[in-house]
């Protein structure tokens, strides 16, 4: 059996990250880890940094902390690309497995936000492309626990 953690952030792009990509990978391995999802966050906060960039850029950012952690791995752990989404209005956070880059730069630009679009919108534009789509943590205060068949599962 293997040992992933599915909900890793990194300080390269999510506020709350708080431990550098190359120094996560390490922390992993010591602890015997196979694994490791980093779904840094795509939220309202996430780009304001890059408000004037277009879209390809703020994709490379988004994309930093996950490809600084492929660098560090070197093959010695498995790094997958994931994201949590916190959609525009809402404090609800998903989380979306089997993300893609290329899908990233498809439909998270000017005319197709990810952050936009409705939670039945987006299960089925994740379920369509072959990805999995759970709420994060559902049961903080102020947050609220969407329709099941919206969702693969709630962390």
């Amino acid at each position: 059996m293997e040992k992933w953690e599915m909900h890793c952030h990194t300080d390269e792009v999510s506020a709350c990250g708080k431990v550098p990509a190359e120094e996560l990978v390490e922390m992993y391995i010591q602890k015997g880890y196979d694994g490791i999802v980093i779904t840094d966050h795509i939220n309202a906060s996430t780009f304001l940094d890059y408000e004037e960039e277009n879209w390809e850029e703020k994709i490379n950012y988004f994309l930093k902390g996950y490809k600084d952690a492929v660098e560090a791995a070197k093959g010695r752990i498995k790094i997958l690309l994931g994201l949590e989404l916190c959609r525009s209005g809402s404090r609800n956070d998903y989380l979306v497995y089997g993300i893609t880059e290329e899908f990233l730069r498809k439909y998270n630009n000017e005319s197709v936000q990810l952050m936009n679009m409705s939670v039945k919108e987006l299960s089925q534009l994740f379920r369509e492309n072959g990805m999995l789509f759970f709420q994060a943590h559902p049961f903080r205060n102020g947050l609220k626990v969407v329709p099941p068949e919206y969702l693969d599962g709630i962390e």
